[in-house]
């Protein structure tokens, strides 16, 4: 199904439009339980993907994000992600070795954990344990870094 549309309606949606950027989200929830039984038939699929979006990317001047998922890692991590916190677990890109090598670009958003807001009761000076601060809670600070670009030196 995304073949198709990828073949024969994002040309002609992109020749009617001014379309500059496409977003898959998720490509990693179409491939992570199909063809499960028949992983060299699902890796070229993806291959064909990446390839049918490079040629759309070309001819059509439009660039594509697409979102990959990620699930926790338990061996030796070679993405490129920074490592994780402490506490944190590490992760690994949902569709593996086969979708690495069809990336012109990679990036990692990632977003720290907020912090728990702290309320203090506001109890009269003097009384133990009183306060009339509070720490409000924060949303956590989003960060975008480039993993992989041939346009970025590492």
């Amino acid at each position: 199904m995304l073949m198709s549309t990828l073949r024969y309606r994002v040309p002609g949606l992109l020749a009617a439009n001014r379309v500059r950027l496409i977003v898959i989200d998720s490509i990693a929830a179409l491939f992570r339980t199909y063809m499960d039984d028949n992983l060299p038939q699902r890796s070229a699929l993806l291959m064909s993907l990446a390839a049918e979006m490079k040629r759309i990317s070309e001819q059509m001047h439009v660039a594509f994000i697409v979102v990959n998922q990620v699930t926790d890692s338990f061996g030796e991590d070679d993405s490129g992600a920074p490592p994780p916190a402490a506490g944190q677990q590490a992760k690994r890109a949902a569709l593996g070795l086969t979708w690495s090598h069809c990336v012109n670009t990679r990036v990692l958003l990632s977003r720290d954990t907020p912090h728990k807001s702290i309320m203090t009761p506001d109890l009269p000076a003097g009384v133990s344990g009183g306060s009339a601060q509070h720490t409000p809670s924060r949303a956590g600070r989003r960060t975008l870094r480039v993993l992989l670009s041939p346009c970025v030196e590492p």
